[in-house]
């Protein structure tokens, strides 16, 4: 037994483990610790997962990983123009996504956010980490989330209404 379970588990007070999906074994034994019974949290020290790495068999999540990253990249005027700072900014946010990808997995694996006893997975105080981490590092990039103007200037609306009544108008003479 790990430190790290001694810690999470006081003696005489052994839990059986959860029964996990392909993905939350993956991240569970991604860094050779084992599985943890607190879910996925040990594998979320996996350097390979960190770096935006998947284990094998995710290749699907591994081509979104590396496609989010590279369109990152460009949104930020290319390689050429990436700080070191950035890049290494860049290069967590990629872990934080990797790790929220297989957190995603492992509850579709699961069916839902509830198990069969109404309660909540592990996986989902792991997911609002690695979530927030991952929306605070492209933040401090300059990669904000920019809400698109979906209202209208009253002229415009009015002018809208307008030539639709306009139409209608027209359409009831033709009838007649």
């Amino acid at each position: 037994m790990t430190d790290e379970q001694r810690i999470a588990e006081p003696e005489g007070e052994e839990k059986p483990p959860k029964q996990t999906s392909g993905a939350a074994e993956a991240l569970a034994s991604a860094d050779g610790r084992g599985k943890s019974t607190r879910g996925v949290r040990t594998g979320m020290y996996a350097a390979s997962t960190q770096s935006g790495r998947l284990p094998k068999g995710h290749r699907k999540l591994q081509r979104l990983i590396d496609s989010f990253y590279q369109g990152w990249v460009e949104d930020l005027g290319g390689e050429e123009n990436l700080t070191s700072a950035k890049r290494a900014v860049l290069w967590v946010a990629r872990g934080c996504l990797a790790v929220f990808a297989l957190g995603l997995e492992d509850l579709k694996n699961r069916g839902g956010l509830v198990d069969g006893q109404g309660n909540v997975s592990d996986v989902v105080k792991v997911l609002a980490t690695y979530g927030n981490s991952l929306r605070l590092h492209l933040t401090a990039v300059g990669l904000d989330r920019v809400p698109r103007n979906v209202t209208k200037d009253l002229q415009s609306r009015l002018e809208e209404i307008a030539a639709t009544e306009e139409d209608e108008n027209r359409d009831d003479k033709t009838e007649n």
